[in-house]
């Protein structure tokens, strides 16, 4: 029996889903800045609680724009992924001149990670996309031609392989004890899967709802247990092996937070045009917090308490309106420019007999 795929419309609730997503993302690299790790043991029980739900709810942060790929698809644009990478070479030289500026000695690995950053891995998640987009041609593939049970087999041994077997014993695909372009792939083929024979359609919002709650309880009750046992031999005083992308539960997360937010339809076009700049936001994050902390610091504004963790999120929130503007600023700069380029760059390639044989 053919399964016709049936996509709804992207609707503000997943842009409102990156946006959240790409919170998490900040906030899981600015959190121990504003909550170190304690020196008295006496606050190490609260400062753990605190660390595990944090820890464990940012743990959402990549694994959510990963469920957004995976389930709509990606395909290769080459002009607007030549975009991308000049976005990100942009800023790989804007942030590696304010180092310079800052007091880092640019020694010949500073040089070659600020000139090829995408090659690099400099930005490890605009690495892993962009090997995503490469074999996008080949996955795609797989997604339209398999039949139902080759495509099964397939979903499942790499979902065995790289998420359930790495759940229970602490490794990683592709030397990586967290994420990489290999659970990417593998969301992706998982979500395709999905997507495809509407499996998620069978499931009541209650459902969703219920498992999300279930299996996010059960993340923090892992971490938390983990930290208590291994936790203090650590550098940064906690173990939550659980919130990684390489396990099933986070997985399981992603996928119900994912669909929840799809299940929400409404439209804003603020929204819609705010959740473009997530990447850049990304990109953007650590240059913009080393320039505001070198003349403001900034955790050190409050000292403890609830006022603490606000001025957190407001700064979070700072940061992800800064790159906005920085990006708006970049397009308006360099757009031109970048398009010549890549017409050039398309001209000499469809012109060149390799080109040519390609169909360039």
């Amino acid at each position: 029996m053919d399964h016709q795929v049936s996509l709804k419309i992207r609707s503000s609730g997943i842009e409102v889903y990156r946006l959240i997503c790409m919170f998490f993302v900040i906030e899981g690299h600015v959190y121990l800045q504003f909550f170190p790790h304690p020196n008295k043991e006496g606050a190490l029980g609260t400062w753990l609680m605190l660390t595990t739900l944090i820890v464990t709810l940012t743990g959402l942060n990549n694994h959510g724009f990963m469920t957004i790929s995976g389930y709509f698809g990606v395909k290769q644009n080459w002009r607007k992924m030549f975009s991308f990478l000049c976005m990100i070479w942009i800023y790989s030289m804007l942030t590696s001149i304010v180092a310079v500026i800052q007091g880092t000695k640019p020694d010949l690995e500073f040089i070659v990670n600020s000139l090829f950053p995408t090659a690099t891995g400099r930005y490890w998640y605009a690495t892993a996309y962009f090997i995503l987009v490469l074999l996008s041609p080949y996955l795609n593939l797989l997604v339209s031609k398999a039949d139902k049970k080759t495509f099964r087999q397939v979903t499942f041994t790499l979902g065995g392989l790289f998420l359930l077997i790495p759940t229970f014993l602490y490794y990683g695909p592709n030397g990586s004890y967290s994420t990489n372009w290999v659970i990417m792939i593998c969301y992706y083929v998982i979500l395709q899967y999905i997507r495809k024979y509407q499996l998620l359609d069978r499931i009541r919002t209650q459902c969703l709802i219920l498992v999300a709650c279930l299996d996010f309880v059960l993340m923090m009750v892992l971490n938390y247990t983990a930290s208590l046992f291994v936790g203090k031999s650590m550098p940064f005083g906690y173990f939550m092996p659980f919130s990684r992308g390489c396990c099933l539960m986070m997985l399981v997360f992603a996928i119900s937070t994912f669909e929840l937010f799809h299940r929400w339809d409404f439209q804003s076009e603020w929204i819609n045009k705010i959740a473009k700049f997530v990447f850049p936001m990304y990109i953007l994050d650590r240059l913009i917090r080393s320039i505001i902390e070198s003349f403001i610091p900034v955790p050190d504004l409050v000292k403890e308490g609830l006022l603490r963790y606000l001025l957190m999120v407001g700064y979070v929130l700072m940061v992800m309106l800064v790159a906005v503007i920085i990006e708006i600023i970049r397009k308006k700069i360099f757009y031109r420019a970048e398009d010549k380029l890549f017409q050039s760059i398309y001209t000499f390639l469809k012109n060149h007999p390799c080109g040519a044989e390609r169909g360039v």
